[in-house]
Order: C-alpha cells, then structure tokens, then sequence
C-alpha cells in the first residue's frame, strides 16, 4: 500500500467523490429485502454561494443479491437533461464486492471502466482529465476482502452505525480508480442534533493517517436517523461535477427519494 503525498491524498479525495450516495436499507446485509424506493434525485449546489449547479438522479434495482446503480447528471434547469456525468455500478450486497463499474464525464473526458473476470482480481481501462485523445491506461489489480469503493461507502456505514453512535470510528480501505490503488480511510461522527423524533447525524470521511486528516479536504454526510434507520441526506465537500472548467469546487448535494418527490419534478 502506498503512502501519499499531501497532492496526491488531494488528489484521490477529489476524484473518489464524484457522488457515492446509494440505497439507505437499514441492513444491507439482508439481500433479500425490497427496496423501500427506486431511484434518488439530487441536486449540486456552489457551497459557497448556494447556487445550484447541476442536479440528477440515481437509479436502483435490486437482484439476486446483486445492487445495481446508474447515476446521471445534468445542469440544473437543463429541460433536456443532456449528461454530463454517468456513472454504473453493479455490486454483490454481502460482501460489497463490485462486478463492474463504469465512470465518464462528458466535459472532462475522464472515463473508467472496471470489470472483475474472476473473484479476486479486476481489469481497468482509463482516461484522466482533458485526455480525450490520448491513449486509455489500462491495467490489473487484485481485489482484497473488505476493501470499499465509492458506491458501497454508504453501506459500510450503515453496518457500523451501532459503533458510529458510539463515538468509535470505522477503519477500511478505499480503492480510489483514478489512482489505481487502495489507501486506508475511516468515517466517524461528527455530531449529532435532535428535531423531533429525527437525530441527524453528520458523519466523516477522512484518511486514517492523523497528520493527513490535518491537511485533507472537509467530506462529510448528513443521515437523518428516524426509529433506528439512518437516511443519507445531505453531502458537503469536493465533487468531479464540472463547471466552468472548475473541476475541484467544493459543494453541497442534497437527496430526495422517490416518495418525497412528485412526478412533476422528474
């Protein structure tokens, strides 16, 4: 496992958020159960000025003990929803394992592709930023037990909410596909804030290196908590969303799932 440098740490924090939200299921691990909604609709907002920037939706289904998601965007008011970003994953629920995963930024040309031939190794094909017309970098790794990516964050933190509550943290590692390596992070509780019968609680991504927590970017999640059920809904930091040609904004993503939202504003 490699150690960071202070830019590279940056760096993967960066490209790792590009939207991670998944299916809030009060246990993942029962892969038979139904999903209580299909899709989440979202939209990305200038942390700074509050200004949307862009909104989307994610799509989900549920099979064989298998989570399959496609998450779109587009500019906020694009009556068109011409994408931008697109991202699909599919993933076993018990082990969090990924069968694929796919990733492009239309403005960008980013572009990842992982494929998993057998059950502990990975095919990878990709493009960096503003790379359109370079050739694709492609490559192996091997996949370890216990290891996390983007769109199974939200999943492992369900799993350890008991000991999240509890003020204790939950160390893992991270594969981060623009860096084609893995990198130990944890999440942990912030704080917490009653309203009713609602607790939300804003939990933490962060390295698990003390001295590169001191330098790193701000990534945190907001879980609206209703008799023991922990909702996600709410993200504040870094996003590969881009506008302007400003890639490394730092935002605020706010969620609404399909019974909360009207036909109309899809």
């Amino acid at each position: 496992m490699k150690i960071l440098t202070t830019k590279q740490l940056f760096l993967s924090l960066h490209f790792f958020v590009a939207f991670y939200c998944s299916s809030t299921l009060a246990n993942p691990v029962s892969v038979d159960m139904e999903l209580p909604y299909k899709y989440i609709s979202f939209i990305v907002k200038d942390a700074k000025t509050g200004k949307p920037i862009s909104e989307g939706r994610e799509d989900l289904r549920q099979e064989n003990g298998y989570m399959t998601k496609t998450t779109k965007y587009w500019l906020f008011g694009d009556r068109n929803k011409s994408v931008i970003q697109e991202e699909t994953c599919s993933f076993e629920l018990k082990s969090l394992r990924p069968k694929y995963y796919k990733f492009q930024n239309a403005k960008t040309g980013e572009f990842v592709s992982l494929t998993g031939p057998n059950e502990s190794a990975f095919a990878e094909s990709l493009r960096y930023k503003d790379a359109a017309d370079k050739p694709e970098v492609s490559g192996t790794f091997a996949w370890k037990s216990g290891m996390i990516f983007g769109k199974t964050l939200h999943h492992l933190i369900v799993r350890s909410w008991p000991k999240l509550v509890k003020n204790d943290h939950e160390s893992f590692p991270l594969y981060v596909p623009m860096k084609r390596d893995q990198y130990v992070f944890r999440v942990s509780k912030k704080s917490d804030k009653t309203a009713g019968d609602v607790v939300t609680r804003v939990i933490s991504l962060e390295p698990d290196n003390w001295a590169f927590r001191q330098l790193a970017p701000s990534m945190l999640f907001f879980y609206a908590e209703k008799n023991g059920v922990p909702t996600v809904v709410r993200y504040e930091g870094p996003t590969t969303v881009t506008v302007d040609k400003d890639s490394d904004r730092k935002v605020v993503i706010e969620f609404a799932y399909d019974s909360e939202i009207s036909g109309a504003a899809l």
